[in-house]
Formats: structure tokens, C-alpha cells, sequence
């Protein structure tokens, strides 16, 4: 671990980024990863277009299939990890929106790793179909097909070993990255601190540096999760008529027993030991 992070660092004075420092264990110490998504069986779901000789940049996106030359949704393995949505929300289809694009600077590189940062753009994850919450606390709720399961807007890099198969597309804001969550399962309004940490696979062809400084075109399968410090909180629901019951008859329990502590002169503030 220790190797990594020098080699990351080494990148970050090159080129004044380091968002790829959230692949180290020490970037994740304090995040909690609330999702995960996964590309159904290596599909090739992603293509990256270089912008063409005599123009720095390259667009990203996702592709409905192989031979697609345009932005297109996906489907794609995606699950919740937290409490009250792990089991309702687990491994299932959802379609993925990838798009992101970048105009400079041009890549980097560090003996064989090849890095472009800055690469902005947005990703989203929709349901394909109604998904229903229940719980013993809280009243049953459905979510309709099209509900946002998870929407990122991002500002990250990509970064790959020249003529790899494999590339890393992160970002962190604690490594100065735009990073926001939206999602219609998940409140992220107390969330500080916001990463993703993606893979994309079966790299065709290989990972290349084009003559016009950036990446050259290739098709991926890519992959990956989504982290918070704090962990994001269930978006409020309403509790069962009944759990309101319960709650309301303990507090009346309470005040009673208060009341009548106050009355036989045997209501202290201290406990008796």
C-alpha cells in the first residue's frame, strides 16, 4: 500500500491532481460505501471518443450496445449497502446514464501510467422497475419505474497503465474533485465529504495516448461504487400508525410516572444508589 501511494503522489506534483489518491486505503479511512453497480456479464457498456487530431479532449459515455456510437442507457447491476434499503434494493437491473467530456489539458504521463484529469460530466442510475420499501417502522413505500436510484455529478480523472486493459475513473472531493449525490432513496444533506471509485475492464483496444494528447477511442465495461462520510440516512418515511402508538403510549407511561414521582416526593434527579 505504501508503493501506491508514492506513485500517486509522484502523478499529483506531475499534473496537479489527485483524484486517483482515493484508490489507497488511507483515502477511503473514513468514507462509508452506500452502492455499488456492476456491468451484467462484461458487457462492453462504455465508450470513450477521442475528439480527433488537432483538438485536445475526448468524450465518455455509455452504450445501449457495442455498435453504438451515441449515448445510450444501459442496464447494469445496482445495489444499496445500507440498512432498511439493502435488502430491497440489492443486485437489481437498473439502467446507467454515463455521460462526461473533457477539453484540457491533455494526458499525462508517469513511466507507463497514462492520467487525464478533469473529466466532467454526470452518471445516473434509474429503476427498471416499481421497488417497494417495507419495514416494521415505517409505512410501506413504493417507488415507481424511472425513480433516481443514485445521480452523480462529477468532476474526476481516468488513469491506466499505456497499452493496459484496465482503467481507473474516479474522483473524490477530498482530493479536490467536484463530487454530488442526488438520489430519491438517500438524504445526503448531512454528507461532507463524496467519492466514487470506478473500474473500466476489457479495455478495446488497449489503453493508447493519441497524437492529439489525449486518450484514444476504446469501448469498456466499467464498474463500480459510491462513498460519503457520513454515511447517507434513508429519505424520510412515515411511521406505522401503530409504531406511532407505541411511541406516543411510552411517552404518556413516562410523564405519568414523573408526575406521580413529583407528587409522593420520591422524584430525584440523582439516582439512588
Amino acid at each position: 500500500m505504501a508503493r501506491k501511494r508514492s506513485t500517486y503522489g509522484i502523478v499529483k506534483a506531475a499534473i496537479g491532481a489527485s483524484a486517483f489518491l482515493l484508490t489507497t486505503g488511507a483515502a477511503h479511512a473514513e468514507m462509508a460505501t452506500f452502492a455499488t453497480f456492476t456491468s451484467i456479464d462484461q458487457v462492453k457498456n462504455v465508450s470513450l471518443v477521442n475528439a480527433g487530431e488537432g483538438t485536445i479532449g475526448a468524450t465518455i459515455y455509455s452504450i445501449s450496445s457495442g455498435a453504438a456510437n451515441a449515448p445510450g442507457a444501459v442496464k447494469v447491476h445496482f445495489g444499496f449497502l445500507q440498512n432498511g434499503l439493502s435488502t430491497s434494493v440489492s443486485n437489481i437491473i437498473a439502467d446507467f446514464m454515463l455521460e462526461g467530456s473533457i477539453t484540457e489539458p491533455a494526458v499525462s504521463t508517469v513511466g507507463s501510467l497514462l492520467v487525464q484529469p478533469v473529466f466532467t460530466g454526470t452518471m445516473s442510475f434509474k429503476t427498471t422497475t416499481a421497488i417497494q420499501l417495507t419495514s416494521p417502522l415505517y409505512e410501506t413505500k413504493t417507488f415507481e419505474a424511472g425513480a433516481n436510484l443514485l445521480t452523480v455529478r462529477f468532476n474526476g480523472a481516468i488513469f491506466g497503465s499505456n497499452g493496459g486493459s484496465t482503467a481507473n475513473f474516479n474522483g473524490s472531493t477530498g482530493a479536490g474533485d467536484t463530487v454530488f449525490f442526488t438520489s430519491d432513496f438517500l438524504d445526503f444533506s448531512q454528507v461532507t465529504k463524496r467519492d466514487y471509485a470506478t473500474t473500466m475492464n476489457a479495455i478495446t483496444p488497449e489503453l493508447l495516448l493519441a497524437k492529439n494528447g489525449s486518450f484514444d477511442s476504446f469501448f469498456a465495461s466499467i464498474g463500480g461504487s459510491f462513498s460519503s462520510d457520513p454515511a447517507p440516512i434513508l429519505v424520510s418515511t412515515v411511521p406505522e400508525p401503530a409504531s406511532w402508538a407505541l411511541m406516543l403510549t411510552g411517552f404518556m407511561m413516562l410523564g405519568a410516572a414523573l408526575r406521580q414521582g413529583r407528587k409522593n416526593g420520591t422524584f430525584s434527579a440523582t439516582p439512588k444508589i
